[in-house]
């Protein structure tokens, strides 16, 4: 799912990490961001849309639109 689509306060699982080199699989990896889990957007900032707030894990984290553009996202919860 692509960025643009994203909307506020619904939950995405992440699918796959695509493109990323090892050092930030590795800080996404450290951050919660697995393939699988659960990902919700708590806001975009409001000039560039950039950094976008995501809770991962109870956890929030900002993440420029460079960085969230290598998470594959689609719709829907696990649980």
């Amino acid at each position: 799912m692509e960025l643009r689509k994203l909307e506020k306060n619904k939950v995405y699982k992440i699918i796959n990490i695509k493109e990323a080199d090892d050092s930030l699989r590795r800080d996404f990896f450290t951050m919660g961001f697995h393939e699988g889990e659960d990902i919700r957007l708590i806001r975009s900032a409001p000039i560039f849309k950039d950094p976008m707030l995501f809770e991962v894990q109870g956890t929030k984290i900002a993440l420029t639109r460079f960085e969230a553009s290598h998470l594959v996202l689609e719709e829907g919860s696990l649980q």
